[in-house]
């Protein structure tokens, strides 16, 4: 399965990144790590997410209050 991201999406992330770094060092790159394993997941097992439309799926990342959804 390919993943891909939005623009959009991609924005969203690189502020989230940026924000939770201002939070705490590092703490950034945290989260980061968190989302690419998620995304290396689903790649892995797209049919374990919950389908919330159609095909589109989301994730949650564990200890960061955030959700992802992910259209096939």
């Amino acid at each position: 399965m390919q993943i891909k991201f939005l623009e959009v999406a991609q924005k969203e992330l690189d502020e989230n990144i940026d924000y939770y770094n201002q939070e705490s060092p590092g703490l950034g790159e945290r989260f980061l790590n968190q989302v690419l394993e998620g995304l290396d997941r689903i790649a892995t097992f797209p049919q374990s997410l919950a389908e919330v439309y159609k095909k589109d799926k989301e994730m949650s990342a564990a200890i960061f209050p955030l959700w992802y959804y992910i259209s096939n």
